[in-house]
């Protein structure tokens, strides 16, 4: 009688469901990538909600002049007090006590904004105690109400006084328009070179891709993606994305797919819960080629490939119906409100709102944003075209914007 020996069974490696990593690499604030917010809330990390919540609050101290609360008084028909809430103020009052509590220490592992630091070097200065809204709400109040409103109003007023005072300090004042100056800088330039691509090109398929590096499964598994000692959150995770970034321009010359594209430009980031990152747009000859889907899925298997596997991506033109503002896909040099929705895209590759870094990037030199070289134009032989260039302005007011979200 034989005995057979039995084969010990084999372990397996969970499988990263896929839309998680796509949640992971998304873009999380809203304008470029569809969001999973089902998924968000599986990589919560408070510092994040926190640290968006008080620059944007700030920008908007910044914004306006009006204190945030007041008192007004009303006579007729009966005397009564309203208390009421700017109308600039009224997005961050279910949220203004979790941001007083806060302590700078919580965010150590960042590069805060100018922003973020004239908040809480408005807390040191304060000398009245902290503002707190718990159960102040907007509304009509008994005359006699007055003391106890003033007492609650006037330390809030106070508390913004003076973060508008440190903001225009010329420490912060000049760091912040040296910040925004630059980023005027970078959306000229990017505006010049789509504008070349039309000069050139009658029809481009504008391409939206999101590429990043898989995280270690354990972190995954553990919940455990901002454990910032981890490689995940790593400089050589940044040097490897820049080296294969490089490697598709190098490829070029033997790569019939990267032939097609006539333009790049990269964004490199770091999330919290994405790591490095980088908002990749790709430009293909639209004459020839019409299929935008095709060759972002066939971009997005590529790097897959070039990564050895270890890479992960996001989509965008797979979701393009997504948008109720589209800038991405097939465009037409004559259609200015898909080319203006372009700008706006380009625009956010290039924002000033950069409210955090991850400390040791923000301690390294690199270039955030890198392009390909604008075409040169082509002589003025040939047929002419049917329409003349549109001038494109960009709009004060409008978003890049999903469906439902928003506007």
């Amino acid at each position: 009688m034989v005995i057979k020996k039995r084969r010990p069974n084999k372990i397996r490696e969970p499988v990263i469901p896929h839309h998680l990593l796509a949640a992971m690499i998304r873009e999380s604030q809203l304008i470029l990538s569809p969001t999973d917010d089902d998924t968000t809330l599986i990589f919560n990390d408070y510092r994040i909600d926190y640290m968006l919540l008080c620059g944007q609050m700030v920008e908007a101290i910044k914004r306006n002049r009006s204190p945030p609360a007041k008192m007004i008084s009303i006579d007729e028909p009966c005397s009564k007090i309203i208390l009421k809430y700017s109308k600039w103020f009224k997005p961050y009052v279910p949220f203004f006590d979790m941001l007083i509590d806060c302590d700078i220490s919580d965010f150590k592992d960042f590069e805060v904004c100018d922003e973020i630091q004239a908040f809480f070097e408005a807390k040191d200065k304060l000398q009245t105690q902290y503002p707190q809204l718990i159960g102040l709400y907007e509304g009509c109040f008994a005359l006699g109400k007055e003391t106890y409103l003033k007492h609650r109003i006037q330390p809030l007023n106070q508390f913004i006084k003076l973060i508008r005072a440190i903001l225009n300090g010329p420490k912060h004042r000049s760091a912040i328009a040296k910040r925004e100056r630059k980023s005027r800088d970078e959306f000229r330039s990017l505006k010049e070179w789509i504008d070349a691509h039309f000069e050139v090109y009658s029809k481009l398929l504008v391409i939206r891709i999101d590429l990043g590096l898989k995280p270690p499964q354990s972190n995954l598994i553990n919940n455990n993606l901002i454990d910032f000692n981890n490689v995940f959150h790593s400089q050589h995770n940044l040097s490897y994305l820049k080296n294969r970034v490089k490697r598709i321009r190098h490829n070029k010359s033997n790569n019939k797919l990267l032939q097609r594209i006539v333009g790049f430009a990269y964004k490199f980031e770091h999330g919290v819960r994405k790591g490095m990152h980088i908002h990749a747009m790709f430009l293909v000859n639209g004459q020839p080629h019409e299929r935008d889907e095709y060759y972002a899925n066939e971009i997005s298997k590529y790097w897959i490939k070039l990564t050895h596997g270890q890479g992960c991506t996001y989509n965008c033109n797979r979701e393009k119906k997504q948008y109720v503002n589209l800038g991405i896909g097939p465009m037409e040099y004559h259609d200015i409100e898909k080319r203006t929705n372009l700008l706006i895209c380009l625009q956010y590759m290039s924002k000033s709102a950069q409210f955090f870094m991850f400390k040791p990037l923000a301690e390294i030199a690199y270039r955030a944003i890198q392009k390909s070289e604008a075409p040169q134009k082509r002589s003025k032989a040939g047929r002419p075209r049917k329409y003349a260039n549109p001038d494109i302005v960009l709009p004060k007011t409008k978003k890049c914007s999903k469906k439902g979200g928003e506007k």
